[in-house]
């Protein structure tokens, strides 16, 4: 731990270590849980428009994608704590903080309660009209 402080030009192993914990619990808390709701999200967009081999391309490419979309917030967040850390001023405080703003909010929107958003795929409203045209054709 000694050698790689004194390369990543800390004063001392403790303050690493503290970056290090800081940091790494920063992303696992902030970036490494958006991967599963977005993943979700992503395979559910895919699966409402239609049937086909594009479909299954777009819905093999989801779980990447997603994964990729983590690890760059993820780099982003630790970064920006890197630099407040190495090269404090104003201004890498605020980008700091508009970064992990922006993450608990994408956080916040990912895991709200579905049932508060009132919004339905287009499989549920074509189910929901078949279903009502079945009823009407057999007069129930």
């Amino acid at each position: 731990c000694a050698s790689s402080a004194k390369l990543a030009g800390y004063r001392s192993v403790s303050e690493y270590m503290i970056t290090q914990i800081v940091g790494w619990v920063l992303v696992f808390v902030l970036a490494f849980p958006l991967t599963y709701p977005l993943l979700l999200r992503m395979i559910n967009c895919v699966l409402s428009f239609g049937d086909g081999p594009l479909q299954l391309l777009l819905a093999f490419l989801c779980c990447p994608l997603a994964y990729i979309y983590m690890y760059v917030c993820g780099g982003i967040c630790w970064s920006s704590f890197y630099t407040l850390v190495k090269e404090p001023s104003a201004i890498q405080l605020l980008v700091f903080l508009l970064v992990l703003a922006a993450l608990i909010m994408q956080l916040l929107w990912l895991f709200q309660n579905p049932s508060r958003r009132r919004t339905e795929s287009c499989r549920c409203v074509k189910r929901q009209t078949y279903e009502a045209l079945a009823h009407v054709q057999s007069g129930e």
